[in-house]
């Protein structure tokens, strides 16, 4: 029996192989053609894609400089098939670096409204009249990919806060006015003399109605320049990404949207990269996501009648994500890197969030990795999360955010530079039966925090143990009064053990926790105090000194061979190095490499200096 199903399936990998063709896409190409060889390319993707078929790939030409201008919205109804052979896949042709783009092209038509201030009226230019710009980009004259005319990329409230790169909107009965102060690139302050962008399309590709796609590679494609909102609808961060699979009906138990792989593509200055739910077994690979809004991607959703599982992100990069703008339009008015929302199972590893920062009011600022609504059974994971800014406030600027009923999370040997809240479980307010159940926060090395390191709003018996946490402006784990209290009445308790805290100048000797319902309180309590509480377990062999790091001042977070957080932690299960497991996200090797079963890749272990460029390899 075995032997009759290996030949069918090797039967059947043979045909697909057979049958499968490759076609080509240039943005000069001519959709009357063949579109079977580079030199009879095909030239848009709404011509392509509905005459694929499983085995098919379709290679994309093209470059930064020769764009696929304006393609917009090109809904996906075709699907691969299970097996070697028989997915469809999308991709840069070799040499080629294809840029999908969502924007429109200005070379002149500005008027001088008062010097160096220029404007024009976007009715005149074909927009609706309710339209709104959300992204404006300038480049050299005859040039695209520009960056945003603004950092960060929103807009003045008014013409009297206008600045060079600034640029502001507003409606004045029937027009529809843009004004840029343009940034003088070598040719002066007159936009003429530049090319500009501004954003209007809403997605490159979508798969949102019957019937849904499967078994998809897209890969070695730059998205950039999608808006995700072309009119004066809220600017709701479920709004969707370059790329957008959705609708939530998609997922039942009948349903088998699967299969859809992601490698190697970038997605770069659009209001969001990607919005991905209700899709089985989707892994994103070796992907950067950069100079995004609201988020650089959303997974899942919260609406579905059934979770998604098989998720999985590894070995990619987030770079510079912006808060969302203007305040009070969004509905969720704190966004994230990377959020991830009703998955069981699943992981992100071995990926880099470097730069989430506030929007220009200083109302709106990201998280690193947001676990929120129904994230259970999921793995986060030799990760690096640094500088996420946040806004002053209790919600903002967590480096790695347990949430609503994410149960049984395991977050470990990730490390944290440089963020507001290091690691935080649950938010103020919401019932207990929100609270994410059992999460194990172990072997992670947070530096840097402004606040807190470890916070723990409100959570059910969550695990802290072998972790090390240096330098943080307030206190290193903090419990909150709420859920100390609501253990001490269920009979349940908070594990704190074998964890490093160290400040050069703490609030007193020993003091580097805290128990209070104010979260960026100094720390009020040593170990052995804490350990008083009833509620509370642990705390017999916390390390409260110097970790000794190799190098820090290069951003090098390992153990020195002097460290009194070697051997000094609680044991795991996984492999370690000498009497005992260590401290912190990397174990001490006496040969310098980590032990192999360790998911921290070596990228990963590149400090600061090389400018956290990202893993993504480039020209696939």
């Amino acid at each position: 029996m075995i032997a009759r199903l290996l030949q069918f399936f090797l039967v059947v990998a043979f045909a697909q192989a057979a049958n499968a063709s490759d076609y080509y896409l240039h943005p000069l190409g001519d959709d009357a053609a063949a579109g079977t060889s580079p030199a009879g390319a095909w030239q848009t993707l709404a011509h392509a894609i509905p005459l694929l078929s499983p085995g098919d790939t379709l290679y994309l030409a093209g470059n930064a400089s020769l764009p696929y201008q304006g393609q917009v919205e090109v809904e996906i109804d075709v699907s691969g098939t299970p097996g070697p052979g028989g997915q469809i896949t999308l991709r840069n042709q070799s040499g080629h670096t294809p840029v999908v783009s969502g924007t429109r092209l200005f070379d002149s038509g500005w008027t001088l409204h008062s010097d160096p201030i220029y404007v024009r009226d976007l009715s005149a230019d074909g927009f609706a009249a309710s339209f709104r710009p959300l992204l404006v980009f300038q480049n050299p004259s005859g040039q695209t990919g520009g960056n945003f005319l603004s950092d960060p990329p929103d807009p003045v409230a008014s013409l009297a806060e206008m600045a060079p790169g600034r640029w502001f909107h507003e409606r004045v009965g029937a027009a529809n006015l843009l004004y840029v102060w343009a940034n003088d690139l070598g040719a002066g302050s007159d936009p003429n003399a530049y090319r500009f962008e501004l954003g209007e399309r809403v997605s490159a590709l979508g798969d949102r109605t019957a019937p849904f796609a499967s078994h998809m590679v897209f890969e070695g494609i730059e998205f950039r320049g999608y808006t995700g909102v072309p009119l004066d609808t809220p600017l709701d961060v479920l709004v969707p990404g370059a790329i957008t699979f959705s609708n939530a009906a998609a997922i039942s138990p009948t349903s088998d949207r699967r299969g859809i792989t992601i490698r190697g593509c970038t997605f770069r200055q659009n209001w969001k990269g990607l919005r991905m739910g209700a899709v089985h077994d989707l892994v994103i690979d070796n992907s950067l996501f950069s100079e995004n809004i609201a988020a650089g991607l959303t997974i899942g959703l919260t609406a579905s009648p059934d979770p998604q599982t098989g998720f999985l992100m590894t070995n990619s990069s987030i770079l510079d994500t912006y808060g969302p703008w203007p305040a009070g339009t969004v509905a969720d008015s704190n966004p994230a890197g990377i959020k991830v929302h009703k998955l069981t199972g699943g992981a992100i590893r071995n990926t880099l969030v470097a730069g989430t920062h506030l929007n220009r009011a200083g109302d709106y600022a990201p998280h690193g990795i947001w676990s929120d609504v129904d994230v259970t059974d999921f793995t986060i994971e030799g990760n690096v999360i640094r500088d996420i800014e946040g806004s002053g406030t209790n919600f903002s600027g967590r480096g790695i955010f347990i949430e609503r009923r994410s149960d049984r999370n395991l977050v470990r040997r990730n490390l944290l530079l440089n963020t507001q809240q290091g690691i935080v479980l649950g938010t103020k307010g919401q019932p207990p039966d929100d609270w994410p159940e059992a999460t194990e926060v172990h072997n992670n090395t947070i530096v840097g925090s402004v606040y807190n390191g470890i916070h723990v709003v409100a959570a059910v018996e969550p695990n802290l143990y072998n972790n090390i946490i240096v330098g943080t402006g307030q206190t290193a784990i903090r419990i909150d009064s709420a859920s100390r209290e609501y253990h001490e009445q269920n009979d349940g308790t908070i594990l704190i053990e074998a964890n490093g805290s160290w400040d050069a100048a703490p609030p007193g000797p020993g003091i580097f926790y805290a128990i209070d319902g104010v979260w960026n309180a100094v720390a009020n309590r040593t170990a052995a105090q804490l350990a008083a509480e009833a509620s509370i377990s642990g705390l017999g062999q916390e390390v409260n000194s110097d970790p000794l790091f190799e190098d820090p001042g290069t951003g090098d977070y390992s153990l020195s061979l002097s460290s009194p957080a070697i051997d000094a932690g609680l044991p795991t299960g996984e492999p370690f190095e000498g009497d005992n497991i260590d401290l912190g996200y990397l174990e001490w090797s006496p040969m310098g490499v980590p032990v192999p079963s360790f998911t921290l890749v070596a990228s990963l272990l590149l400090t600061g200096a090389l400018g956290w460029a990202g893993v993504r390899l480039a020209g696939r």
